[in-house]
């Protein structure tokens, strides 16, 4: 229970910095300073990282859980049981795969298992379908992972919503 109070604060505290939430992907460049320094203060991002794009899926709260795509690095990040948050990630270089495993629609997020040389190294990453910019997020990442294997981004075309 103190954890569920620990983590409630840190989204209250987030919230109370002036972090946005939005249901939808966001480029690097239209993330404001505080919620730049959030994901750097939560070790979700490194100082020196730019971030390309972003999807959280919280309600409340960019620390409820998401997904970045930086320069170097494909993340994950979500609170475990005890309300910390947990960090996932696979460099550019070791991306090998990027399969669909969901295709989202007006309701359901997308998710995207991405899969590095290493079998048991993978992420899901979660993207909302708002206006096509997970493709946009998905783009970036197909064209910034140097040792992909996957021929072709399997992604569906863009909708006329």
């Amino acid at each position: 229970a103190a954890a569920g109070i620990w983590f409630e604060y840190k989204v209250y505290d987030a919230a109370a910095k002036g972090v946005e939430t939005y249901s939808y992907v966001r480029s690097g460049e239209e993330l404001s300073d505080k919620t730049i320094q959030v994901l750097i203060d939560e070790n979700i991002i490194e100082q020196e990282d730019t971030v390309q794009y972003i999807y959280s899926y919280g309600v409340f709260s960019i620390l409820e859980g998401g997904s970045v795509l930086t320069d170097k690095e494909i993340v994950m990040y979500g609170p475990n049981e005890a309300g910390e948050t947990e960090v996932f990630l696979i460099a550019l270089d070791q991306v090998e795969t990027i399969k669909m495993t969901v295709e989202g629609d007006l309701w359901t997020d997308t998710n995207y298992r991405i899969s590095a040389s290493d079998p048991e190294a993978w992420i899901l990453v979660i993207l909302s379908t708002e206006d096509d910019k997970h493709l946009d997020f998905m783009k970036a990442l197909y064209n910034s992972a140097p040792n992909l294997k996957t021929k072709k981004l399997e992604a569906r075309t863009p909708s006329s919503r």
